[in-house]
């Protein structure tokens, strides 16, 4: 980034307490302020130490911390060129945290930061952790209905999916990529609960003949007929008056 783009740039120095001119460690401390366009790929820094004919600097540790708010998000960010350099970045619903480091560095190394900044609601860090979280309810209460006769034995074992995509979720993975895992997790519980076969009990109650009931004209005892068998003589339950069946 050019520095006449900066809105403000600032510079801290902390000497570590030595006041004298003498080779030793120091902080260096920039603060910088930019106006980015959004949804465009962009590169936020570069390697910004300069090689001077006779060293400055033999070696230098660096660390950058990038913060967004819950509606923005820097996506697809990552950091090209020197393999040394640590980079992370985590995913809540407040916003997105990139964290890079690295020690030794020689100022000879060269690298740079690139990402799309974007208020967007589907890469917006809350707006997208709703959104997945919507689906898995969705995805939940749709396997479960699906499946309210029959066994939900492997669809238990599949609800392990849940952590994989919270995980994605939470390691800031773009929210393509977080999409398609929730969407093939939902897939294969839907799958599943179609496949799935019925409880035992349930198929024992569907495939039972459903017999008729008389009332005993005397006890009124409701008394199953059994049989098709007709005429057919049947002792009522309640008072032992045989009942006769004709039709």
């Amino acid at each position: 980034t050019n520095t006449q783009d900066l809105e403000r740039i600032s510079f801290d120095v902390d000497l570590q307490g030595q006041k004298k001119v003498t080779p030793h460690p120091l902080t260096l401390s920039i603060s910088t302020l930019e106006i980015v366009e959004s949804n465009t790929k962009i590169v936020l820094l570069r390697n910004f130490v300069i090689v001077q004919p006779t060293p400055i600097w033999s070696s230098y540790d660096m660390s950058i911390s990038v913060e967004t708010g819950m509606m923005s998000s820097l996506t697809g960010a990552s950091i090209k060129g020197e393999d040394s350099i640590e980079f992370s970045k985590s995913r809540t619903p407040f916003g997105e945290s990139i964290d890079i480091s690295a020690e030794g560095l020689k100022p000879s190394a060269t690298f740079y930061l690139e990402g799309m900044p974007s208020g967007d609601y589907l890469n917006a860090p809350l707006s997208l952790c709703a959104i997945t979280i919507l689906l898995i309810a969705g995805g939940i209460f749709l396997s479960l209905r699906i499946t309210r006769n029959k066994r939900r034995g492997a669809l238990w074992i599949e609800m392990a999916l849940i952590p994989a995509i919270i995980l994605a979720l939470f390691l800031g993975y773009p929210p393509y990529t977080v999409g398609v895992i929730t969407g093939i997790s939902i897939s294969i519980w839907v799958i599943t609960s179609v496949a799935s076969p019925k409880r035992k009990g349930i198929a024992a109650a569907v495939n039972q003949p459903i017999y008729p009931i008389i009332e005993c004209p005397a006890c009124s005892t409701p008394n199953p007929i059994m049989t098709d068998e007709r005429p057919f003589r049947l002792p009522c339950n309640g008072c032992g008056r045989v009942l006769k069946i004709v039709d």
